[in-house]
């Protein structure tokens, strides 16, 4: 029973990784399409233009920094891929570490400078993912901090 529960969380970490890097990546390279409209700037646009628009200027630097942006999100989502399926289905101590810290920083830091612009949205998909996360991260905590024998 063991091994199946583990290897059900390592699929759902690996799972949940690669939508981090495929979102990452879909953002970087088409940061005005649909999706990114409705789910980012349909949400993050009237807090900072109640009235109308951004202007163009801004678009086009909004672009920019979805390009960086999912540039680094499609990276650190295929580094997780790439832990979870190496040293984190072998149980080495570092692994889980390393998937869990940077997962904690990036929520603190992300969602108390969305909550501090009044971004209440992203803090909330930002919680969404987390909550994803939690389940495996919370399960197997126990084969990675135990003490060794």
């Amino acid at each position: 029973m063991g091994d199946a529960r583990r290897s059900i969380w390592d699929v759902w970490l690996v799972a949940l990784a690669a939508g981090v890097a495929l979102a990452g990546f879909l953002l970087a390279a088409f940061p005005a399409s649909g999706p990114v409209n409705a789910l980012v700037n349909g949400f993050a646009d009237p807090v900072f233009w109640p009235t109308r628009g951004p202007p163009p200027s801004m678009v086009a630097y909004r672009n920019w920094v979805f390009g960086v942006t999912g540039a680094v999100m499609g990276g650190w989502g295929m580094l997780m891929v790439w832990v979870v399926l190496g040293p984190f289905r072998k149980r080495r101590r570092w692994a889980w570490f390393a998937i869990a810290l940077p997962l904690s920083c990036w929520y603190v830091v992300d969602t108390l400078a969305s909550l501090a612009h009044g971004v209440v949205s992203n803090a909330i998909l930002n919680t969404g993912l987390l909550l994803l996360f939690l389940p495996p991260l919370s399960t197997t905590a126990r084969d990675f901090l135990r003490p060794r024998t």
